[in-house]
């Protein structure tokens, strides 16, 4: 199983200085915790039911960054088990608690711009051209 331990070896293989702070969510089929790594905010994705499923993330991740229109967290350290990201504080839509037209409208016009700037670089869902 994928632990605070796995978690706590890559971060020491990863960064000088790093503090785990608290666990954000559990899912099904991910944990997610908010840390601090070498004096930045980070969040860390572990998985033990998929484990390859973050590698493949990760190299997506950085790919869709490359040419995004949007804000894409930068991966900070992978491994199988293990997804390292910048932390973003930006709610780029408004509040996520709040529904409605207008923020629907600005979801699909930020989708709308990635899927244009990404067309060409994958060649179906989650595999790169």
């Amino acid at each position: 199983m994928t632990t605070e331990a796995t978690l706590t070896t890559v971060l020491e293989e990863a960064f000088d200085d790093y503090a785990i702070d608290r666990r954000v969510r559990v899912g099904e089929r991910n944990t997610v915790y908010a840390a601090r790594a070498d004096g930045q905010r980070v969040a860390c994705k572990l998985t033990d039911c998929q484990p390859g499923v973050l590698a493949r993330e990760a190299r997506l991740q950085r790919a869709v960054g490359e040419s995004a229109p949007v804000a894409v967290p930068d991966v900070l350290a992978s491994t199988d088990g293990c997804l390292v990201l910048e932390w973003l504080d930006a709610e780029p839509f408004g509040d996520h608690r709040q529904r409605g037209p207008d923020r629907f409208r600005a979801v699909g016009a930020a989708l709308a711009r990635l899927h244009a700037a990404t067309a060409n670089r994958f060649d179906g869902h989650g595999t790169l051209a």
